[in-house]
């Protein structure tokens, strides 16, 4: 009886040691939960977008004076005279399109008329005479080309525009005045430009010359 009792307790001891045994081996087993891992997204690369670049802006001009010797000072025009007899013995320019009247002795070539001759002591405006007086002109068939500063009149019934331009000589080459006239005729512009020397200021002898100009057909 008692070895009976004593091999029991041991059976029952050695259950008991195997249960344990399982229940630590089924723990170890047991996978590790694990928490999801959030990542944000990524920052979005910003590239900077470049600046137009600065456009480059011409100052607007008008005429041959501006090209020639700068803008000058715009003074009011003088009254237009009113149109008188021009001089039995002026010259007279014949080109194919036109014909233009000067003084007599005024040199004359293809779009300019000058109260001196080229070559005989100055060039016309480099530097200008101080009695020199010079008219360019020019036939254009392109859109009204005068200058903002222009001012409207009519010219033996056509449309008009002029500026006069005032200079320090002696900043200006020599030349004292320029007066430019745009006319329209014909959906032509005709472009005369004077220039004056300090001594030779005549606005009256300008638009005698410029009162001559004649298209032909």
């Amino acid at each position: 009886m008692r070895l009976m009792f004593i091999v029991s307790v041991m059976a029952a001891a050695a259950i008991v040691f195997l249960g344990c045994g399982s229940a630590e081996e089924v723990s170890q087993s047991e996978p590790q939960a694990t928490s999801p891992t959030v990542s944000a997204p990524p920052t979005p690369s910003i590239t900077p977008t470049p600046t137009d670049a600065p456009v480059a802006t011409t100052p607007a001009g008008g005429g041959g004076s501006g090209g020639e010797i700068g803008p000058g000072t715009v003074i009011t025009p003088p009254p237009k005279p009113s149109s008188g007899p021009i001089p039995l013995d002026w010259g007279t320019f014949t080109a194919r399109d036109h014909t233009i009247r000067h003084p007599a002795g005024w040199y004359s070539t293809l779009g300019r008329v000058s109260s001196w001759t080229p070559g005989e002591g100055d060039v016309p405006a480099t530097p200008f005479r101080a009695d020199g007086i010079r008219i360019d002109y020019s036939i254009r068939p392109e859109p009204n080309p005068a200058p903002k500063e222009g001012s409207a009149l009519l010219v033996d019934g056509l449309s008009g525009w002029e500026v006069v331009r005032s200079y320090d000589p002696s900043l200006a080459r020599g030349i004292a005045q320029v007066h430019e006239l745009f006319v329209e005729r014909d959906g032509f512009f005709t472009v005369f430009v004077g220039y004056f020397g300090p001594d030779a200021i005549d606005e009256d002898l300008f638009w005698q010359i410029v009162s001559t100009f004649e298209p032909t057909p």
